[in-house]
């Protein structure tokens, strides 16, 4: 299930998805790469992965 700032608009709760990621070796990246280049070196580098949840509503 994927969460968006849309499916919490109707009662002002804001949703903070994190990814975690476990990689089986560091990354070799250039400096400024971009998210795309990111994702293509750990591609095969991922042990496990979770998601952290965190969910915000101000004035509660």
């Amino acid at each position: 299930m994927e969460l968006t700032s849309t499916a919490f608009k109707h009662n002002g709760t804001i949703p903070y998805v994190f990814k975690l990621y476990a990689l089986k070796e560091p990354l070799v990246l250039k400096p400024g790469a971009d998210a795309k280049s990111l994702a293509a070196a750990m591609s095969s580098k991922i042990l496990v992965e979770t998601k952290l949840i965190g969910l915000y509503a101000a004035g509660r």
